[in-house]
C-alpha cells in the first residue's frame, strides 16, 4: 500500500528519511526498503501502522488531515520505534490485555501498563510532540488553510 498523505499517513518517506538522518541509531531504519509486499517489513508498512495507532489513540484527539510538524515527528519516531520494538510492544500489550500485572523471574521483572483496554503507552518521544492533542484537553488543530486569517 502506497503512503497518501491524509489517507493514512501524516509525513511522506522522504520526510521521514529526513528527520531520521539527524537521529542518533537509525541504522536499521536506513536497512528498510521504501516498500515491500504485503506484510513485510518496510518504512512504508511501519508509518502506516503507526499513522493508524496514533489516529485511534484514546488519549489523543489526531484528524488524518493535520499538516502540524511535530505530528509527522511523533509519526515518525512511532515508526522507527516499531522498527525494533514491535514483537515487545504487542507482547506485553498480550500480557496486559490476559491481566497480567508483572512477571518475575529471578532478578529479572518487567511490569505492564495497567490496563490496555482501549488505550496504550506512547514511547516518551512520540507523545512529546503530541501533548497539544491531548483528549482531555482542547483538540487544537494547526491547519490553515490558504485564505484564513490566524
Amino acid at each position: 500500500m502506497a503512503l497518501v498523505v491524509g489517507e493514512n499517513t501524516w509525513v511522506t518517506l522522504v520526510e521521514a528519511d529526513l528527520y531520521l538522518t539527524d537521529r542518533i541509531g537509525t541504522a536499521a531504519w536506513f536497512a528498510l526498503p521504501d516498500t515491500a509486499g504485503p506484510g513485510e517489513p518496510s518504512k512504508e508498512l511501519y508509518l502506516i501502522m503507526a499513522f493508524n495507532m496514533l489516529l485511534n489513540h484514546p488519549s489523543y484527539c489526531l484528524s488524518a488531515s493535520l499538516t502540524d510538524e511535530n505530528v509527522k515527528k511523533a509519526q515518525t519516531e512511532l515508526a522507527f520505534y516499531f522498527v525494533s520494538s514491535y514483537d515487545t510492544f504487542i507482547s506485553s500489550a498480550d500480557m496486559a490485555s490476559r491481566g497480567v500485572s508483572s512477571f518475575t523471574l529471578s532478578k529479572w521483572s518487567e511490569s505492564y501498563f495497567r490496563s490496555w483496554e482501549g488505550d496504550f503507552p506512547l514511547p516518551v518521544m512520540v507523545s512529546m510532540f503530541i501533548s497539544l492533542y491531548k483528549a482531555d484537553g482542547l483538540m487544537v488543530d494547526l491547519t490553515v488553510e490558504e485564505g484564513d486569517s490566524v
